[in-house]
């Protein structure tokens, strides 16, 4: 099976577009996880088990993303 558990991603805006409003930075961020799950039988995730009872440990994960702004005044 193939998965995409984690992916961060950040871009921080240059200097020379804030220098005008008196901000020392601005930092834009992206966090996602559990993203997607390929596998040959569909429907079936090979982290829970077979019998189709997740039981106390295995789960389907949520996927989750996440966005954030830092501004430093």
């Amino acid at each position: 099976y193939l998965a995409l558990n984690n992916v961060n991603l950040g871009y921080t805006i240059p200097q020379e577009f804030l220098q005008k409003i008196d901000i020392q930075s601005v930092n834009l961020w992206l966090s996602a996880d559990n993203l997607f799950n390929m596998t040959a039988r569909d429907g079936f995730l090979p982290n829970t088990r077979e019998s189709g009872n997740s039981g106390r440990r295995f789960y389907a994960p949520m996927t989750t993303i996440t966005l954030g702004v830092r501004v430093k005044f």
